[in-house]
């Protein structure tokens, strides 16, 4: 009798440990002891008979999606099928059964995907994940500039007393009407504390005004494939403020160290909309094309929006949502005036408009939202509710 896979979550350590060890066959290794340490984890394993032939690591984080409204996710990274058993289904059973377990416990599955003609991203595609989020890499191209006023560099973090506090403040006072990325806590910086982080902090009388924070790796061209010249990449900025004349002075001096150092220069995966694109602009950094989306499967579309969005809702209104898959009510009211609202959509649409990376008047206006009982006034209210909310990137939170 042939043999069929199952597919589970894995909380044994023994499990644990074969599917590490197959994660690191394929990709890189990954201890026991460093899986246990840092943000909460989990994982998807599959068995044919007693054999590991699947390993699907997820990282489970509160994410923003809008200034105040914060999810929990799964992030998958390193999915991987061993190689004789690929095409034979077992990374969709993975994600089938990653969905059942996470019941409760995570409103979407996530990740960060890159090359949207690659079998990965089908792979992804296929199992029901949609794009939410694109971004670009900027190089510098070959600008030289001299050191910067009141910028310092340290090869990881320096020895400042509330550093976390004080980068915490300085983060969210640039990035706080954005949503796309993990929320932030004063030990989410950890993972730069060490010498492969080239790391610029402005400052001045004592304040932290900004921070660029950089990591030396070889760069891999998207022309070939083939590693190149070290580099450094760009894995978060900050400026108080959205101060853009703190961004620029950051920037010139992380392309300065590199040409100072050897290096090729300087690349930053960012998106378009961010508070520092023009700096990244007027420091003659080049746009390539879009290599990494943010991709999202929800796994409670309800539960999103009772459990983030409801509060925005009015109470008078009920709202029904139509797709060519479900038929569910997103708002339920028990007022004898309520009003009454069908919303039909596509399930992608549905998916980007509870993700917060929809704008309903316009896809109403356009037409591929169409809604029946809402008049012009139910429908501001409904876009109000759930806007759209830019997104940033930062690599740092890549997996």
């Amino acid at each position: 009798m042939a043999l069929e896979v199952v597919a589970k979550e894995c909380v044994e350590d023994q499990d644990l440990e074969a599917g590490l060890a197959l994660k690191a066959e394929i990709f890189f290794r990954t201890t026991l002891e460093d899986w246990k340490r840092g943000e909460p984890r989990t994982a998807s394993i599959a068995f044919l008979g007693d054999a590991v032939v699947g390993f699907i690591p997820l990282a489970l984080r509160p994410f923003k999606l809008a200034p105040g409204v914060v999810i929990s996710t799964a992030f998958e990274h390193c999915v991987g099928t061993r190689k004789e058993y690929r095409g034979m289904g077992i990374g969709t059973a993975m994600i089938e059964a990653a969905r059942g377990f996470l019941e409760g416990r995570a409103h979407a599955l996530c990740v960060y995907r890159g090359h949207e003609r690659s079998a990965a991203y089908n792979f992804y595609a296929k199992t029901g994940h949609h794009d939410l989020h694109y971004v670009r890499r900027l190089r510098s191209a070959g600008r030289s500039f001299g050191p910067q006023e009141g910028v310092e560099l340290t090869r990881g973090l320096p020895p400042v007393p509330d550093l976390g506090s004080r980068m915490l403040a300085v983060y969210e006072s640039a990035h706080s009407r954005y949503g796309g990325y993990p929320v932030r806590a004063e030990s989410s910086w950890k993972k730069a504390d060490n010498r492969g982080y080239w790391n610029f902090w402005a400052s001045e009388n004592g304040r932290l005004l900004g921070h660029l924070l950089t990591r030396e790796r070889n760069d891999i061209p998207l022309t070939d494939g083939k590693p190149g010249k070290p580099i450094l990449m760009v894995m978060e900025m900050a400026a108080s403020d959205q101060d853009g004349e703190v961004a620029r002075r950051l920037l010139k001096a992380a392309i300065h160290a590199a040409a100072e150092n050897g290096l090729a220069g300087v690349v930053a995966p960012i998106c378009d909309c961010g508070p520092f694109v023009d700096a990244y602009l007027d420091v003659e950094m080049q746009p390539g094309p879009r290599n990494n989306i943010v991709m999202a499967l929800p796994l409670d579309v309800e539960g999103i929006v009772h459990g983030a969005w409801k509060s925005r809702f009015d109470p008078d209104l009920e709202v029904k949502v139509w797709t060519p898959r479900r038929e569910f009510f997103l708002t339920t009211s028990e007022r004898p005036s309520r009003a009454s609202v069908l919303l039909e959509m596509k399930d992608d649409t549905l998916v980007k408009w509870v993700m917060g990376r929809l704008d309903l008047r316009a896809r109403i206006r356009e037409g591929s939202v169409t809604a029946v009982g809402a008049n012009e006034r139910i429908i501001s209210a409904l876009a109000d509710a759930l806007p759209f909310t830019p997104w940033v990137f930062h690599h740092l939170d890549y997996i």
